[in-house]
């Protein structure tokens, strides 16, 4: 059965090296090809065009700009463009509340593994899809 992940652009945008291996690792086992980026500058530049990615997948922490503030600037796009925002930490005391409250459609630990983030993406793709077809 084909992953409809493939169908969707997803961005990751990641300041560590060794994360970006591992996180691109578990998203190519999911039939997905992630852009990736390293800071949320250019982050911010992918995710505030005229054509963003679907899914992004952000880091909490990044120079430039982190994670909750490029959430915060893609929830509150006004052109009507959609993007499913998760938001990943490294640190166990990040505070969920806080990343669900700036909007993001998820919060993940980078530790949960290829299970938690493959669910994670199949409720994307669910929202996704009901938003199309509307």
């Amino acid at each position: 059965m084909e992953s409809k992940l493939g169908r969707y652009a997803i961005l990751y945008a990641e300041d560590s090296k060794i994360m970006q291996k591992i996180i691109r690792m578990m998203l190519r086992r999911l039939d997905c090809d992630p852009a990736v980026v390293e800071d949320g500058l250019t982050a911010r530049k992918v995710l505030m065009s005229d054509n963003p990615p679907d899914i992004a997948i952000l880091d909490w922490d990044m120079p430039g700009a982190d994670g909750i503030d490029l959430c915060k600037e893609v929830k509150a796009r006004t052109d009507g463009k959609f993007v499913y925002v998760i938001i990943l930490t490294i640190h166990e005391n990040k505070d969920a509340g806080l990343a669900y409250s700036c909007g993001a459609d998820k919060f993940l630990s980078k530790d949960a593994g290829i299970e938690a983030l493959n669910k994670c993406l199949e409720e994307a793709v669910f929202e996704l899809e009901s938003i199309t077809s509307t």
